[in-house]
């Protein structure tokens, strides 16, 4: 697999506007959406935003992960 760097400041700035992820959510063909949110981003989200995280990875399958989570 190649691997290409843009090394002139020239190419870097080219390399950033173009790159950019918000410049990338929407297709330039057809103008629809590349990336949409699926199951598991749904699910990140609301762990990562939830305020009792403990009842999230503490089940009955995996208890002893959770043993030492101080819940705040």
């Amino acid at each position: 697999m190649d691997v290409h760097v843009p090394l002139s400041l020239e190419a870097q700035a080219e390399a950033h506007l173009l790159m950019f992820s918000h410049t990338n959510i929407l297709s330039s063909t057809i103008g629809d959406l590349i990336s949409r949110p699926t199951q598991d981003m749904h699910i990140g989200l609301y762990i990562l935003t939830s305020e009792n995280r403990r009842g999230i990875c503490a089940n009955k399958y995996n208890t002893h992960n959770c043993r030492n989570f101080k819940n705040e």
